[in-house]
């Protein structure tokens, strides 16, 4: 399946997700998002479709609310997703996205992506934001990249540094995505130097809005040569999300620690014996 892009950001956009490793397509793709407008969908009844910018809606007294009712002023309520129980804010990159995304009759908002995240830091309840859902070029926003956008900053080229203080929390699955671990599986056994992998949630609440999944694999070569083959399973797997993937390489290390408290899904075969 293919995407042809309507516009600089969503060429941005495929590159990342060919090379999503690749710091200069990452820092082009945040320039172009920081600069392009986006289209969000309103949950209000379906009319002909409509655009507004936010300057228009603002002289018009709209206090602009994400999934929140408000009594008191008259709100612009916007549509939200769904994956696997979870609710998303939806966003798109061109009015071909928003057509792709829902052939249904809807109203349609075009903001400046800038204020769009503005909104998002100031919004109590905010959710997980998905630019371009149920395409095949895709992306979730992490609170750290939606915090640096919103003051126009690019998240690519500031690097990202944790202090001593913070808090990683690292659990086993509640339910395992058994098709998607088939599917690792499958990938590693092809590999002589995956010793074992682990799936696990980690979130961190210095950088997250909710919990990611974490591939952590002890390969005995660069990793870099093993996420390539990964990364085909994982984009196609549209009920996955986010999945950040690291290397197994120090038992002693306290993050490592904790993933070793939690039972490998893969664990290669010496001899016929695990």
């Amino acid at each position: 399946m293919t995407m042809a892009p309507n516009n600089e950001l969503e060429t941005c956009l495929i590159n990342i997700c060919k090379d999503y490793r690749n710091q200069e397509k990452n820092q082009a793709f945040y320039d172009a998002l920081i600069k392009s407008d986006i289209y969000l969908l309103s949950a209000e009844p379906p009319e002909p479709k409509f655009t507004q910018d936010i300057q228009s809606l603002a002289e018009k007294g709209y206090q602009v609310e994400i999934g929140v009712d408000s009594s008191s002023h008259e709100t612009l309520q916007l549509a939200l997703t769904e994956s696997q129980g979870k609710k998303y804010v939806p966003f798109f990159s061109s009015l071909e996205r928003v057509n792709a995304f829902t052939s249904s009759n809807v109203r349609y908002f075009k903001f400046s992506s800038v204020d769009f995240f503005k909104m998002q830091i100031h919004n109590s309840s905010t959710l997980p934001l998905v630019l371009n859902p149920r395409s095949y070029y895709f992306k979730t926003f992490t609170l750290h990249e939606v915090k640096n956008l919103a003051n126009g900053i690019n998240p690519a080229a500031h690097e990202v540094s944790f202090r001593s203080s913070d808090t990683f929390t690292i659990s086993e699955l509640s339910v395992y995505p058994t098709e998607f671990i088939d599917r690792l599986i499958k990938e590693f056994k092809k590999n002589k130097h995956v010793k074992k992998a682990f799936l696990v949630s980690i979130f961190n609440p210095s950088t997250d809005v909710e919990p990611v999944l974490l591939l952590v694999i002890d390969v005995k070569q660069d990793i870099e040569s093993v996420v390539r083959n990964l990364r085909p399973i994982i984009k196609n797997d549209e009920n996955i999300g986010i999945v950040d993937i690291c290397q197994f390489k120090d038992p002693q290390n306290s993050f490592e620690k904790a993933c070793l408290k939690t039972q490998p899904f893969y664990k290669k075969k010496i001899l016929g014996i695990f």
